[in-house]
């Protein structure tokens, strides 16, 4: 479940934007945390997709990113540079195109960003 903002100042919210992107996930997040991994392809309903800048996951990524809510976790995958989602059995997907469907993927850790696991869509 997403949890309420509630800042005490402008300079307040945009800090917690800052560590927090847009929508309210970060590292310690329990939907983050408890993502499922997914080893064999398995369909999950997609909730929610936003975009945020690769630099809320690790410091070196510049290009921006998807962070996609599922019904069985948050996930990322790369957007600005979309060849970098290495979906399974054909090109990149724009994940906003998903919202309120289901469809197959798997799911694997990050190597840069060790909490968050990357997901792939399975043509």
């Amino acid at each position: 479940m997403r949890k309420k903002l509630w800042f005490s100042s402008k300079a307040d919210m945009w800090n917690k934007i800052k560590e927090r992107g847009m929508t309210g996930f970060n590292s310690n997040s329990e939907e983050v945390r408890n993502a499922r991994l997914i080893s064999t392809p398995q369909e999950v309903l997609i909730k929610n997709v936003a975009s945020e800048h690769g630099r809320k996951y690790y410091t070196g990524w510049g290009a921006s990113m998807y962070e996609i809510e599922t019904d069985v976790g948050v996930y990322i995958s790369a957007q600005g540079r979309p060849y970098d989602q290495n979906n399974i059995g054909g090109g990149p997907v724009v994940w906003s195109d998903f919202i309120g469907k289901r469809v197959n993927v798997v799911t694997e850790p990050s190597k840069s960003a060790p909490v968050f696991l990357w997901i792939k869509y399975v043509w």
